[in-house]
């Protein structure tokens, strides 16, 4: 707190530090840039039968893009407690925390992973993993690293994602039986 004090990821404001801390962000950001419960979960498309649904926080923009950017390439990890207050209290609200087995985070190339020091999506998966008392796990590794997911079409991003990701070895227990 002395060094990185609470602020809201999106504006900075350290008023509200206890909401920030809890919430992930202020309440006049929330107002002004995330969905509420009732539109950030979608429906999922028919190649993921798997899964209930995907959650979208937010439009990718503006602040928002900003503090995402800050958190993946400038080395602001601390921001994904942020990442995982907002993600948390949207699974509350939404009452989704009841279908979720397991938190799984998507896992970045090896390469990317040391210019960075750290994975964006496990950092979040693990303070979720605080937040709800799931279990994390990270069954996953990507084989091929391919082009950077903001540079191709939604369609792109979809179709190549199999292809990019194999599960570890032992995966197969902590996996077994969910979908």
């Amino acid at each position: 707190e002395l060094f990185f004090p609470t602020a809201c990821p999106f504006c900075g404001t350290l008023k509200e530090r206890e909401t920030v801390r809890e919430k992930g962000c202020c309440p006049v950001c929330a107002g002004k840039y995330l969905h509420p419960a009732k539109r950030a979960v979608l429906a999922m498309p028919p190649f993921a039968d798997s899964c209930i649904a995907a959650i979208c926080c937010s439009y990718y923009g503006g602040p928002v893009r900003s503090a995402v950017r800050t958190f993946k390439f400038y080395e602001k990890n601390y921001l994904g407690a942020a990442f995982a207050g907002i993600f948390h209290q949207i699974l509350l609200e939404s009452r989704l925390y009841p279908s979720v087995d397991l938190l799984v985070p998507v896992p970045i190339s090896e390469e990317n992973l040391r210019l960075r020091g750290y994975n964006q999506a496990g950092l979040i998966a693990r303070e979720l993993a605080l937040r709800s008392g799931l279990k994390m796990e990270e069954p996953l590794i990507r084989k091929i690293q391919g082009a950077s997911q903001s540079s191709l079409l939604r369609s792109e991003r979809i179709s190549g994602a199999a292809a990019r990701f194999a599960a570890v070895p032992a995966a197969g227990r902590s996996v077994k039986g969910r979908a």
